[in-house]
C-alpha cells in the first residue's frame, strides 16, 4: 500500500483543543440542538442552530457573531427568555408539559452545552457569562 507524507497547511488555523471540543460536542449533538431550540423558539431556534452548524463548517475560527450566537443558543436552552415579551420565547414554552420527559432530556443537554462553552474558555462556569 503507499503511504504518503502529511504535511501541515501552512495557513491552516490551529484551533485549541477546547474549542475543538466544543465543535465536536456541537457536531456530536447538532440534531438535539436543532429539535430543542426549535421546540423552545420556534423558526428563531432553528435559525440560531443553523447559524452556528455553518459558522462552525470548515476551519473558520470562531468569530465575534459566531459567539453571540452560541450564547443567543444558551438563553434559548435555559429558558432566560421565557418570560419576556421582546424576545418572545414564552409562547413557544407555554405548550411545553413540565411532566414531559423531553424536559429532562433538555435539562441535560443544556447543562452539557454549558460545560462545553465554559471548556472552551467562552464562559464563566459559575456564571454562564461571557468573560470580559
Amino acid at each position: 500500500m503507499f503511504y504518503s507524507k502529511i504535511t501541515a497547511n501552512e495557513n491552516a488555523t490551529p484551533w485549541p483543543n477546547d474549542e475543538i471540543a466544543l465543535r465536536h460536542f456541537i457536531a456530536e449533538h447538532s440534531e438535539a440542538l436543532a429539535h430543542s431550540a426549535t421546540l423552545l423558539a420556534g423558526r428563531t431556534g432553528a435559525r440560531i442552530v443553523s447559524d452556528i452548524i455553518d459558522g462552525l463548517s470548515g476551519d473558520r475560527p470562531l468569530t465575534r457573531r459566531l459567539r453571540l450566537r452560541l450564547f443567543e443558543l444558551r438563553g434559548i436552552l435555559a429558558l432566560e427568555h421565557a418570560h419576556d415579551d421582546v424576545q418572545g420565547d414564552a409562547d413557544h414554552c407555554a405548550f411545553l408539559d413540565p411532566e414531559d420527559p423531553v424536559i429532562d432530556e433538555i435539562c441535560l443537554l443544556t447543562d452539557q452545552y454549558g460545560d462545553a462553552l465554559a471548556a472552551a474558555g467562552l464562559a464563566d462556569p459559575r456564571g454562564m457569562r461571557a468573560p470580559a
